[in-house]
């Protein structure tokens, strides 16, 4: 019966988000679990599987927010962490990617478009891991980014050019080019200090202004 329940909302919020509406702004939203716990010991496995997914479908991509902080900085994820955080910047081919994710054991969880562009791509699977690749778009030196309705993200695009990698596990992920000045227009400047508490990552991000 919960399944059942389960099945018909997702369903209705699948036609609602198909409903155009008046800014622009289409999202998507369910999951089955609370995903606002921290990651189970199953995922750097499944990063590893995802990136690797990634890369065969030629996705200009890297880690990045809480998981390239994590990693840079303590070499792990961060303790109360509870996704995988990867950006993509100006890949179309969707649902090469949407399939191969399935192949893989990953469902959708959410998805957004503004604009009719796509914003954002969030994954789980039956470990619950949560896989969440944003967006971005360029435009001359500057990259964009709408997941969040009534925000804007800008950055430099410089900081996905020539990228450098980080090695995890045995495996070599791409991260922001010049790490740390990126990690400090990100996180600001206290990123080197550990915090024991996560809240809303719109307070700690650096690139995100809201918009009319």
């Amino acid at each position: 019966m919960r399944n059942f329940v389960f099945f018909i909302k997702r369903i209705i919020k699948e036609v609602f988000f198909l409903i155009p509406k008046n800014d622009g702004f289409q999202e998507f939203h369910h999951f089955p679990f609370n995903h606002n716990v921290p990651l189970p010991n199953v995922a750097p496995f499944v990063m590893a599987q995802c990136c690797e997914l990634l890369e065969s479908i030629k996705v200009n991509y890297r880690i990045t927010d809480g998981t390239i902080l994590g990693l840079y900085r303590q070499g792990t994820f961060i303790p109360h962490d509870n996704d995988i955080d990867v950006d993509a910047l100006d890949f179309h081919s969707i649902d090469l990617l949407h399939e191969g994710m399935k192949r893989h054991g990953m469902r959708l969880g959410r998805k957004v478009i503004y604009k009719k562009q796509l914003q954002q791509l969030v994954y789980y699977n039956e470990d619950q891991v949560v896989f969440d690749i944003v967006f971005w778009h360029s435009e001359g030196n500057k990259i964009y980014n709408y997941s969040e309705r009534g925000y804007e993200r800008i950055q430099e695009k410089q900081f996905f050019e020539n990228l450098t990698y980080i090695e995890y596990k045995g495996r070599n992920y791409p991260m922001p080019s010049n790490i740390e000045k990126w990690l400090d227009m990100r996180f600001g400047q206290d990123w080197r200090i550990p915090k024991t508490y996560k809240r809303d990552w719109k307070e700690e991000c650096g690139d995100i202004k809201k918009i009319n």
